[in-house]
């Protein structure tokens, strides 16, 4: 067997570069405004920022929406400038259960007719000092840099909010461009059109992220190999700081890993190599477990391919000591795949980073909507009679909210009694319905399975369906979260 000593250091230089990413440094936490929303104990929550305002402030959000305010961008209610601290409200509607919990109306008007919504993003914001709402002056427009879950063209719109407050009724203020927000009812808000076909961008920050998360994946552990006789040997000394999957080896010996016929790198049709003097010596990884021996000199090269063994006891410590490195790497490589999956997963809207952003500048405060008219080619329209034979009373009401939800897109409808007109639904989607009855936290359910039996032949027709209603109250959005799941 022959043996070529070679000693030397193997180095890697490492480039390390430190971000010192942007952080909204306002103080934030969950706002308490009016509540508006169809449950009378809770609603979707405002994030407060609280900063002041003669500072420009970028305000992130966990979905990844950007909102840019500009300094002294405030005046309160007799058309001044305001001064100190300014609590600037936020919150965001993407799926079905946002939609159903903050009550917003999903219905526009054109040409007198309603049509539903489907919503690539929704967003309110509100300002206030010292619990009295200020308004945005009329010189200043905030940038919006809205997170969005959906691909494809979607209309901008405002939400125009019935009822002011009698002090503001009472006021004329045309140094305000703030549509002041009061409660939310049905047929008493109109959305007004600002513009057409708003496409999305990629969230850079979000792509940034999994950009970092897939630089934290976890070092796959090299399983030992045992020493082969047979085969040439190089006696390599190797600083193993640059090679990690090789630290917990000792007494490495590396052989030739190529083929033994290969006259250009078996070390034994070679020889020459054992006399030659080397200036540069390379080592660099090839992938399972083999590596790339690279002999340099002013007038010569030479490679190989080679691979670590271990002999005797030092294989069977090494064995073991790899099982245990194998488990732990598998339960991080898992974590890292969690992680990197938490952030593409669009579920939890409210707290995941969305792909897509759609910019847009606002000159008032409220509530918008990035939307567009439901279609369907596919749909048929039908008329509902509700009917909750296991809670009679339920459907008494004046009123009622229907929520149709078909797959991921959720569209609202208004029952007179318990009769729903004009109805858009695909027949062969997954549809499910929530029904909210007015003066009451009970709701009303209608699952995929129940809405099998309605089929194309009910196109124009009066359908009569039995409602499921669930006996107990809905008290959190994790509560309708689960109801909806379960449909």
């Amino acid at each position: 067997m022959n043996t070529i000593k070679i000693a030397f250091v193997v180095g890697l230089a490492l480039s390390l570069q430190m971000c010192n990413e942007a952080q909204d440094k306002t103080k934030e936490n969950t706002a308490k405004v009016q509540k508006k929303g169809n449950f009378a104990n809770f609603d979707v929550d405002y994030k407060a920022h609280e900063f002041d305002v003669k500072e420009a402030r970028t305000i992130t959000h966990p979905t990844g929406t950007k909102i840019e305010i500009p300094a002294n961008a405030f005046i309160d209610i007799n058309g001044k400038p305001i001064a100190g601290k300014v609590k600037v409200n936020y919150r965001e509607f993407h799926n079905a259960t946002d939609i159903i919990v903050a009550g917003i109306t999903m219905q526009y008007d054109s040409a007198g007719k309603k049509h539903p919504f489907e919503t690539a993003g929704m967003f309110d914001i509100r300002a206030e000092q010292e619990g009295k709402p200020v308004f945005l002056a009329k010189d200043k427009k905030i940038q919006v840099n809205l997170a969005s879950y959906k691909e494809g063209a979607f209309n901008f719109y405002y939400l125009r909010e019935a009822k002011p407050t009698e002090k503001v009724a009472s006021i004329s203020l045309p140094f305000i461009s703030q549509a002041i927000a009061q409660d939310i009812r049905p047929g008493e808000n109109t959305w007004e059109l600002l513009s057409t076909s708003n496409l999305p961008t990629e969230n850079a920050e979000r792509k940034q992220k999994l950009a970092e998360i897939d630089k934290k994946l976890p070092v796959q552990p090299s399983e030992p190999l045992p020493y082969d006789e047979k085969t040439p040997v190089f006696d390599l000394d190797i600083d193993t700081k640059d090679f990690p999957e090789l630290r917990a080896f000792e007494g490495i010996v590396w052989q030739y890993a190529g083929k033994l016929e290969d006259d250009t790198q078996n070390p034994q049709k070679n020889e020459w190599i054992f006399d030659h003097q080397w200036t540069d010596i390379r080592l660099e990884d090839a992938g399972e477990m083999q590596y790339r021996l690279v002999l340099r000199s002013a007038s010569k090269q030479f490679e190989s391919q080679v691979r670590p063994a271990l002999k005797g006891l030092a294989y069977e410590k090494a064995k073991a000591f790899f099982a245990e490195k194998k488990k732990q790497y598998e339960a991080d490589l898992k974590a890292h795949a969690n992680e990197i999956e938490a952030l593409r997963t669009e579920k939890t809207y409210s707290s995941r980073m969305a792909k897509f952003v759609r910019s847009f500048q606002i000159q008032n405060l409220g509530i918008y909507n990035c939307d567009r008219i439901y279609r369907d080619e596919n749909a048929i329209e039908i008329a509902l009679e509700l009917n909750t034979p296991d809670d009679p009373s339920a459907t008494k009401s004046s009123s009622a909210q229907v929520y149709l939800i078909m797959g991921d897109v959720a569209v609202n409808f208004y029952a007179n009694g318990n009769k729903v007109n004009n109805i858009t639904i695909n027949t062969k989607r997954a549809n499910k319905m929530v029904v909210i009855f007015s003066g009451s936290e009970k709701i009303g359910v209608y699952s995929t399975e129940d809405f099998k039996s309605i089929t194309q032949a009910h196109k124009g027709k009066t359908v009569a369906i039995q409602l499921k209603t669930i006996p107990e109250p809905i008290k959190s959005t994790s509560a309708l979260e689960d109801v909806l799941a379960k449909l």
